[in-house]
């Protein structure tokens, strides 16, 4: 999340009042905020593989309000995408019992599985493909996850693997995305706050 401060000099006499000051201050800076969403939602796809959809929609801006005690609008990756885009911004690793793992760790797709659009197993792909004749889950080696494979013509195909853990190395710089779409516009004050997805 990134706060924005806007400095502004102080109204002359006899011009705007002070409720229209305010109107004006937290139009501009919910301006501002719609314009680092779009700019960050549109760097996307250079950061990121192949985003689906729902990444697509990850960028949210929490509005200022006229009557706030504070004029403040946030950018921020909204809750559900947080918990995995979290991962691309600050890096870490992704493992058993985290989002979308299995209880073993992360499903990735073996080197015989389709995949979808956007390089991921296509939805529902493991459940059908369990239905079919030879499919089964397997340990490939004694002290590893167990991977889902099926024999078919004497050949054995690898369709996913479960993984003891996945590492992330940040990918996208959010922040810098958001510093770069403010830049330039006059008086602006941006400070870099905890968190993300709150």
């Amino acid at each position: 999340m990134l706060q924005v401060t806007i400095k502004i000099d102080p109204p002359e006499r006899d011009e705007l009042g002070p409720a229209d000051i305010r109107a004006a201050l937290v139009d501009s800076v919910n301006a501002l905020a719609e314009a680092a969403r779009l700019h960050v939602t549109e760097a996307l796809p250079i950061h990121l593989d192949k985003p689906t959809p729902f990444t697509m929609k990850a960028i949210g801006v929490r509005k200022a309000r006229p009557g706030g005690r504070d004029v403040e609008a946030e950018v921020d990756v909204l809750p559900l995408q947080a918990r995995y885009l979290a991962l691309e911004i600050f890096g870490g690793v992704r493992k058993a019992g985290d989002y979308a793992t299995t209880k073993l760790g992360p499903l990735i797709p073996g080197k015989d599985a389709p995949r979808n659009a956007y390089g991921n197993l296509p939805r529902g792909y493991v459940q059908r493909v369990m239905q079919q004749p030879g499919v089964r889950w397997v340990k490939l080696r004694p002290d590893k996850p167990p991977a889902l494979i099926r024999r078919r013509n004497g050949k054995t195909q690898i369709l996913a693997l479960i993984v003891e853990e996945a590492r992330y190395k940040p990918r996208l710089p959010f922040y810098d995305l958001v510093e770069e779409a403010l830049s330039g516009a006059p008086g602006i004050v941006s400070r870099r706050l905890d968190g993300l997805g709150s």
